[in-house]
């Protein structure tokens, strides 16, 4: 194999052309087309490398080995992510955008084209997303409400304050309110029918009693003028049934016939305050 031989270079005018100068330049040219690299070779050549073990830039002078090792880590760390031409909702992970990681004012009216956000663009937002809200308005359920009515067993109707009673075993003590009234009436024949007192407003310092309005019962086949009456005195309630005379005037006695009454009072509202005139 040919070897370089380093040529002469303190030659001077005097010095002659002898045969070594020739030998010299003829194993030169050997060697170097022994040893010469052409482009091909260089287009071709193949590069053994090792991936850097973390990212690093590329310094100013670095090995073709090193080189292309920095270049493979920066390569293998790139996600999918990173050859996509726009971003979707799903490339996003839940938890990846939060309001902690939002300054307050990143946001801004001005930071946003005017037609950015539309109606069309945001179709629905889910109740886990939103704060705040109560536990109903995710649950539907009537339980998770909160100073919910009381409805009333049996299917509807009103949560009446009610009392019924036979007059000889009325209650001790009745709240005071307005009353709506009303009673059955069964007579020695065991022949019964319905009244209406209308309202009735009882209140405890009424000294001559409180009154409902006059209906009508019947007895021997003769009509009835009947009024019902609440007193209230020593700490004790007593409900009564008044009569008239004959079927033409107001009651003013207390009944006197065979018969029983079957007393229904519903509580509509309570009084209102009663205060003295001066």
């Amino acid at each position: 194999m040919a070897k370089w031989n380093e040529p002469k270079n303190n030659y001077s005018a005097e010095n002659q052309v002898t045969p070594e100068i020739f030998n010299t330049l003829a194993e030169n040219e050997k060697y170097l087309n022994e040893t010469k690299i052409t482009i091909e070779q260089v287009q071709n050549a193949e590069i053994n490398s090792t991936q850097s073990a973390m990212r690093e830039n590329v310094g100013d002078k670095e090995t073709v080995k090193g080189f292309f090792g920095k270049v493979r880590k920066w390569f293998a760390d790139l996600r999918a992510l990173a050859f996509k031409g726009t971003v979707g909702s799903a490339d996003i992970d839940n938890s990846a955008v939060t309001s902690a990681k939002i300054a307050s004012s990143a946001v801004t009216s001005a930071k946003i084209a005017t037609s950015a956000v539309t109606n069309t663009k945001i179709s629905s937002v889910s109740a886990s997303k939103v704060t705040g809200l109560a536990k109903v308005a995710t649950s539907g359920s009537y339980n998770d409400l909160s100073d919910k009515p009381t409805i009333p067993s049996g299917g509807g109707g009103f949560n009446f304050k009610k009392y019924v009673f036979y007059t000889w075993e009325s209650p001790a003590e009745i709240e005071e309110g307005l009353y709506l009234a009303s009673a059955i009436y069964r007579n020695a024949g065991s022949l019964s029918n319905s009244l209406s007192f209308g309202t009735v407003a009882f209140n405890k310092n009424m000294d001559n009693g409180c009154y409902s309005n006059i209906s009508s019962a019947y007895f021997d086949g003769q009509e009835m003028k009947v009024q019902l009456k609440i007193d209230y005195y020593k700490g004790k309630t007593t409900v009564s049934i008044l009569q008239s005379a004959d079927e033409r005037g107001c009651p003013y006695t207390g009944f006197d016939a065979d018969g029983s009454f079957l007393i229904y009072l519903f509580k509509l509202s309570d009084l209102g305050k009663i205060e003295e005139l001066d």
